[in-house]
């Protein structure tokens, strides 16, 4: 049986493999459309920069599907599999190897949440665009300064890319593991784990390290959020946490010591 430190780190690696992935894949979407940018300020059209934005919004749509997407079904299998009921998911596979329920659920908060960040992260790009040709239009720059000082904020936009990247495969993380979980029709707990190192924030590290009932709320900071990475948190408890949410089986008052309930023998 699963402990929980060999939980956290299998979670922990599922997530840095597809981190890895889409901090390149951000990358070059943010390299592309930066690149679209500077091309327009060159050819003379310094005031529309800013909207090649929308331009790319389809391409930033899939990209976040793509994104949440590959990590539900990765920690839906995950969940799956500690039950005795690992499957194999393939992109034209996933809707018949994980339940429909599952998905259905996962499809609806991807809806939610593509909608959501496609706003703020197109928000974001077109401020920056607008303020790069702004003070470059105010510093008496010429249009083929201002185009390469658009193509060098694309070429260093991996940062931004990995906050992305890092944020949203938690986010799905933890909410694809929530649904999962679900789907088991008894009682159970949830406990909040952080990453354990000098990077954990101080309210995350203060959270309950107690288990609690799985329909209870974890007070992060004042905040009260169903597991790391929830919607409903601000951008200081959720951009970049690390921290995973664990469950087990509602141990029976009547036993002595409930430590003698195993994780996730549900």
């Amino acid at each position: 049986m699963m402990t929980e430190r060999q939980y956290q780190q299998q979670f922990d690696r599922m997530m840095r493999r597809i981190e890895k992935l889409y901090t390149k894949k951000y990358t070059t979407y943010f390299k592309k459309v930066f690149n679209f940018a500077s091309s327009i300020v060159a050819g003379g059209n310094s005031r529309e920069a800013q909207m090649v934005v929308k331009r790319f919004e389809s391409e930033l749509k899939q990209l976040l599907y793509s994104n949440y997407n590959m990590a539900a079904g990765a920690y839906g299998n995950f969940i799956a599999g500690m039950f005795g009921e690992e499957k194999s998911v393939g992109p034209k596979e996933r809707k018949e190897k994980l339940s429909q329920t599952f998905w259905d659920a996962i499809d609806r908060w991807i809806s939610t949440q593509t909608a959501q960040k496609v706003t703020k992260i197109n928000s974001t790009t077109r401020d920056m665009i607008r303020r790069i040709v702004e003070n470059g239009l105010n510093e008496g720059e010429s249009n083929a300064t201002i185009a390469g000082n658009l193509r060098d904020t694309g070429s260093f936009s991996r940062w931004r890319s990995s906050l992305i990247a890092t944020t949203e495969t938690h986010n799905a993380s933890t909410y694809a593991t929530k649904t999962m979980v679900s789907e088991y029709r008894f009682p159970k707990q949830k406990k909040w784990m952080n990453a354990g190192d000098e990077r954990v924030r101080a309210d995350h590290r203060n959270v309950t390290t107690e288990w609690i009932d799985e329909n209870e709320k974890f007070d992060v900071g004042g905040e009260l959020l169903d597991i790391p990475g929830d919607p409903n948190g601000s951008a200081r408890n959720v951009c970049r946490c690390r921290c995973v949410v664990m469950y087990r089986r509602k141990p029976d008052k009547t036993y002595k010591n409930i430590y003698h309930v195993d994780l996730f023998q549900l």
